[in-house]
């Protein structure tokens, strides 16, 4: 199995993420319909990330308090460098709370049809649980009486049911933006490689 040593980890994090900050003048981040209409696009702190911390670097300046210059849902983003070329891109979306969890079985359970999203070979996050947080990989995800129980490749080792998972690569409150809103885009984080 290909493993990627730690520096080297945080060495790949670190050279994608210069290349926001590579020409004269900062970075930005838009967000997009999913027919690429730009809804909103705000300027980055240079360096637009901090240095990595366990191969994940966090998005300076968060939270931050954006405005919308149009009216659509956001289902996609993307940080550019000053130049307007496209660095990285993913997707938008809300965050769920964990409402099941085995060990055993290595599933998380949530409320409502994420299927689609949570394919086999996604990454996604959890935060605020008491002994699970982190990036998982789903194996698959099978949708019944209003929940998703997702599989992941990963060992889960608490059995608590809290914290959040975030299905999507970038979590608003509501994605549904109006012309002149005030977006708060809470924070970002990044990593290239997995070990």
């Amino acid at each position: 199995m290909l493993t990627h040593e730690s520096d080297t980890q945080d060495a790949a994090t670190s050279a994608v993420l210069d290349l926001i900050d590579a020409a004269a003048t900062a970075g930005d981040l838009q967000l997009l319909t999913a027919a690429d209409a730009v809804l909103l696009t705000q300027l980055l702190s240079d360096p637009a990330f901090a240095d990595p911390v366990g191969h994940v670097a966090a998005l300076s300046g968060t939270p931050i308090a954006a405005t919308a210059a149009a009216a659509g849902t956001a289902a996609k983003f993307r940080f550019r460098d000053g130049d307007g070329t496209t660095i990285l891109s993913g997707s938008v979306g809300q965050s769920v709370a964990i409402a099941g969890v085995s060990t055993g079985a290595k599933t998380f359970s949530i409320a409502g049809d994420l299927s689609a999203v949570l394919t086999a070979g996604a990454v996604f996050r959890v935060s605020g649980s008491t002994g699970n947080d982190g990036y998982y990989t789903v194996v698959s995800a099978t949708h019944a009486d209003g929940t998703t129980t997702v599989t992941v490749v990963e060992a889960i080792t608490d059995a608590t049911v809290d914290g959040t998972l975030h299905p999507y690569d970038l979590t608003l409150d509501n994605p549904a933006l109006v012309a002149g809103q005030t977006v708060n885009i809470p924070s970002y984080t990044y990593r290239a490689l997995k070990a």
